[in-house]
């Protein structure tokens, strides 16, 4: 019998397996708990990469009910709660994890933010949860209890948190008035302050990597949180265990919060993991954080991985691309709004699966995003970068399709390009050096592996 044994609820904000509330998922079905996800709708049906994606990362914890749900239209709302009713009858808890700024206004100063980023941030972050919480109180009726996630930039000014910043101030707010106002009806609502986590969001925060080394040097514990003590702390408080907690923001972020000045110890070094080698690196603290960071991307030869590299190695997530080539044009695609880069060009590839090779990620993916069969003609290119939110190994094969193909047609997005307009698109970072040498292809010479 674990603490949620007997108990059904909703999570919203499942995005991928980095994101908080996979890690709460993880801990609440461990407990026993029955679980519905709800996911960001997809652009286009055609090509369902969000839904995809949010029900591999869930499909785990068994769950009793998938469905679309934008909480800006009142109506997909509507018809996520009627669903869990439909599936659940009553729910005992609701776990609301969802948050966005427009990259714009969340990248600049508060004072340029725009009207309708501002409008857009708080209907997102703020008002979504008041549309929750009235939705799920009416199939909670023995009581429940609500979480959502927030941050200390919501109580403190955290330079580059910007206008989210204040988005978690009135979230953090209207935790107490909900809570005042759900509680004659015993459901509880409480918010979970959590520390810095490399999620998909995260990464889109001006100097994230900033937030979590100060974490590593100046908080009690000397350290991040990590992702299970958060959903740990989650189940706490969506539990019985803390029927007489509401109106509350639980800090789960090793002391952090609770400090005022640098550690004596921290006043003239400051630690920093360091994935060039094992351990940790001493750096003076005065020193220009530009200066102090290693590069971004790490090439690595095909056999011989540097030893002092093999640790990031090792434990980078692999990624299988399949660079697909024809006549001398290859398959393209833009990268989704609901997606880091969006916009950016890309090839068809994704996260490999467990025990899967990169090899057969990367044929797989081709076919769920193109709907084209391809075979493997060598492997291109192999390297490790650090690509938020992951140290990711990516694996660039040379493909060609297994059918006939048109190249003036369209398949499920993707389109062919001739080489030569490659250039000219907008690709992410860990692209530049494959096209490089698809660029010396181009002009008769065959490309290394690295």
């Amino acid at each position: 019998m674990g603490l949620m044994s007997g108990k059904c609820g909703l999570v919203l904000g499942v995005v991928n397996d980095y994101s908080i509330a996979w890690g709460i998922s993880e801990q609440l079905h461990k407990e026993g708990a029955k679980l519905g996800f709800t996911h960001l709708p997809d652009r286009d049906p055609a090509n369902p990469k969000m839904s995809r994606r949010v029900s591999k990362a869930v499909e785990a914890f068994d769950p009793q009910m998938f469905v679309p749900c934008d909480v800006q239209i009142d109506d997909d709302i509507d018809k996520a709660f009627a669903t869990a009713k439909e599936t659940f009858g009553t729910i005992d808890f609701v776990v609301h994890s969802i948050a966005y700024a427009p990259l714009d206004d969340l990248k600049g100063p508060v004072y340029k933010c725009s009207r309708e980023g501002f409008k857009t941030s708080m209907d997102i972050s703020v008002y979504s949860l008041m549309a929750v919480c009235r939705r799920a109180s009416e199939l909670m009726p023995n009581g429940g209890s609500i979480i959502t996630l927030t941050y200390l930039g919501g109580e403190r000014v955290i330079p580059g948190y910007n206008v989210m910043g204040l988005c978690k101030a009135a979230l953090e707010s209207s935790v107490g008035y909900l809570a005042h106002e759900f509680g004659p009806r015993q459901i509880r609502v409480n918010a979970l302050s959590a520390g810095p986590i490399k999620t998909l969001s995260g990464s889109a925060v001006k100097d994230f990597d900033k937030m979590l080394e100060m974490y590593n040097s100046l908080s009690p514990l000397r350290r991040n949180v990590e992702l299970k003590e958060i959903g740990k702390t989650a189940v706490y408080l969506l539990s019985d265990m803390s029927t007489g907690v509401t109106g509350e923001t639980l800090h789960v972020d090793s002391g952090y919060h609770v400090m005022g000045a640098p550690h004596t110890d921290a006043s003239t070094e400051w630690e920093f993991p360091d994935r060039t080698r094992r351990g940790t690196a001493k750096r003076p603290f005065h020193e220009p954080e530009t200066a102090q960071r290693r590069t971004r991307t790490t090439f690595v030869r095909e056999a011989c991985v540097p030893s002092y590299q093999q640790a990031a190695y090792v434990t980078a997530k692999r990624i299988g691309i399949a660079v697909v080539e024809h006549a001398g044009h290859y398959l393209i695609g833009l990268r989704g709004p609901d997606v880091p880069l969006a916009g950016y060009s890309e090839f068809p590839g994704g996260k490999c699966q467990e025990s899967e090779s990169a090899e057969a990620c990367a044929v797989r993916e081709c076919l769920e995003e193109t709907g084209m069969r391809v075979a493997i003609e060598r492997l291109l290119l192999r390297h490790v970068h650090e690509y938020p939110p992951a140290l990711v190994e990516l694996h660039f094969f040379l493909c060609h399709p297994e059918c006939d193909i048109s190249l003036a047609g369209s398949y499920l997005g993707f389109r062919w390009l001739h080489s030569t307009q490659l250039p000219f698109l907008q690709f992410p970072e860990a692209n530049q050096q494959l096209l490089k040498l698809i660029a010396r292809e181009a002009v008769g010479r065959v490309p290394r592996i690295f």
